[in-house]
């Protein structure tokens, strides 16, 4: 109920195969900021059940130096709060916030936030880009800059809590418009694009590895991100 499922990575199969992946991002330079951002609701009874790994994960973190931890559901940006550590927090794009209260609000509730992922519709409102950098000069503003979604989803905030039932299907409406305008319809950023968004003072942005889940899970061909920066 904390994480959305990332798929499989073979490779890890306790806390200590995790930590030696982090420990090793770590020594190559890499700032790690932990996932823990599913958007499903937590019933107390749910929550029950996972507080003592969720617990046991917060000082796993803490203890080897991360201080980053990404969330979507409030519940849970409660709960790190909550617990005896001061972790930095980040808005997951899952959020979906699409207004200027709505992260007002946030970080009247959450100071300790320092990044906002922008909610994929807003990619390419720069007007709306423009505002948000006004109204919170301190906080690092980060754009996912290639989901192949289509704008508009209508799916797309119970999407990111669902499992494989009832799955929203989204790939028909792609099939009914056709690859080409949907490649239009996209909020994807283009390298030629950066520009744009660094005249607004938005320098941090977010690569998703394309495909199944499990590749998500076990991201080790990058020539997806060599062929981006490339261009």
């Amino acid at each position: 109920w904390i994480q959305i499922n990332r798929g499989h990575n073979p490779n890890v199969h306790t806390y200590e195969d995790y930590k030696n992946f982090i420990k090793y991002a770590q020594k190559k330079g890499f700032k790690y900021c932990h996932l823990m951002n599913s958007a499903k609701a937590l019933s107390e009874r749910d929550y029950k059940q996972v507080e003592h790994d969720f617990h046991f994960a917060l000082d796993f973190l803490h203890d080897l130096g991360v201080n980053d931890i990404k969330f979507a559901n409030t519940q849970v940006g409660d709960l790190i709060n909550e617990y005896k550590y001061k972790f930095d927090l980040s808005s997951s794009t899952v959020t979906n916030y699409q207004n200027i209260s709505q992260y007002q609000n946030l970080v009247h509730n959450y100071p300790n936030i320092k990044l906002f992922d922008i909610a994929i519709d807003q990619n390419q409102n720069f007007t709306f880009l423009k505002s948000l950098r006004e109204a919170f000069p301190d906080i690092k503003l980060e754009v996912m800059v290639n989901e192949p979604c289509i704008k508009g989803c209508p799916g797309r905030t119970s999407h990111e809590g669902e499992t494989f039932f009832t799955v929203f299907e989204c790939f028909r409406a792609k099939e009914k418009q056709g690859t080409i305008l949907t490649f239009f319809k996209t909020s994807a950023v283009y390298p030629w694009n950066l520009a744009y968004y660094s005249a607004l003072g938005i320098n941090n942005f977010k690569f998703m590895p394309e495909g199944n889940a499990d590749l998500r899970a076990n991201f080790h061909n990058i020539e997806l991100l060599k062929n981006y920066i490339n261009l």
